[in-house]
């Protein structure tokens, strides 16, 4: 990497994790010995989604964040936790390896990770991906969660 004050060639001094998706590099300059740090972050996905109504468009990380965040909303959980759990549901994403991916697949990963992290996210989330449409529907998934813990224990 260049340094940005004489433009010649740097090296990593130091390695740090930010998250488990972003590192940071403290690096310095072979000529002036100027200090600077540097982040690396996984590339965002190029992705292309199918919705319901046939239609394709391309994948946006902000409307995908924006309805986590909003099942999160007046729940206990840290800004780093959040962003990890994004990075998870992307992870989750890249490691389907296809272009065109659809939103009920996406709904789905964003529900399972949900699942393991805060029920009353999911829940939120999942009324609205599943399109609960009465209370029975609500009482049934949480009979389902209540079925799922018991076995867990």
């Amino acid at each position: 990497m260049q340094c940005p004050r004489c433009n010649n060639n740097s090296e990593v001094i130091e390695t740090r994790s930010q998250s488990s998706f972003i590192i940071r590099r403290r690096r310095q300059c072979h000529v002036c010995h100027y200090r600077f740090t540097t982040y690396e972050k996984i590339a965002s996905l190029n992705l292309s989604v199918k919705k319901r109504n046939g239609n394709l468009e391309k994948f946006s990380e902000t409307k995908m964040t924006k309805g986590v965040k909003k099942a999160f909303t007046k729940r206990p959980i840290k800004k780093d936790e959040f962003e990890d759990l994004i990075e998870a549901i992307k992870d989750s994403l890249r490691l389907k390896k296809k272009k065109v991916i659809s939103s009920r697949a996406i709904g789905k990963i964003i529900v399972d990770h949900l699942k393991h992290k805060d029920v009353v996210a999911y829940m939120r989330f999942a009324s609205v991906y599943r399109g609960f449409g009465s209370l029975s529907a609500f009482e049934r998934e949480i009979k389902n969660l209540k079925k799922e813990q018991h076995v867990k224990k």
